[in-house]
């Protein structure tokens, strides 16, 4: 067995296009059969760290929980979406701006519906029979990441709390 030590604990760069499409494209990492007792006692010792993180592996990125909130933040972008589908030419089209502290999910649902919107964008092409060219380079999402502006987390608190507000009552109007 190669032992998963040796490989670089990297996946694609997404803010690259050929890192994003690779990320796009790729299947989700594999459970690891879980052995009985009896074979996990008898496993070498390298056999035992090569499971042990192919264990660590599917724990770390078995998927997106679709969370009431994640489910809601990916409708409204969809709706936005769309609405800007359908947008006249010349007019500017409404965007959307998802705001909060570090390391709440901000780019992991963005992430996420961008992959869910090519993957869809992809197979509406492939049931058209829209042929691509071998040097066309075909890319309807894009990935940035944009630096923002630190903020105290006082002024971030009342930010959010006036947005968490506004964004419950343009939902009774609107739902």
């Amino acid at each position: 067995m190669t032992l998963l030590l040796t490989q670089t604990p990297v996946g694609p760069d997404l803010s690259t296009v050929d890192g994003w499409q690779e990320w796009v494209t790729s299947s989700p990492p594999q459970r690891p059969s879980q052995p009985r007792l009896r074979g996990f006692r008898a496993m070498s010792e390298e056999d035992r760290l090569e499971f042990d993180l192919a264990r660590l592996a599917w724990h770390a990125d078995f998927g997106l929980i679709k969370t009431p909130d994640v489910r809601d933040a990916h409708r409204l972008m969809r709706q936005q979406l769309l609405a800007n589908l359908f947008m006249p030419p010349g007019k500017p089209r409404p965007g959307a701006l998802l705001d909060g502290l570090p390391t709440l999910g901000k780019t992991t649902i963005l992430q996420h519906f961008g992959r869910a919107i090519e993957l869809e964008m992809r197979h509406a092409r492939e049931l058209r029979r829209v042929a691509v060219a071998p040097h066309d380079r075909w890319v309807p999402v894009v990935h940035l990441t944009l630096l923002g502006i630190r903020r105290s987390r006082a002024s971030t608190s009342s930010c959010s709390g006036s947005t968490a507000t506004s964004r419950r009552r343009s939902t009774r109007r609107t739902g």
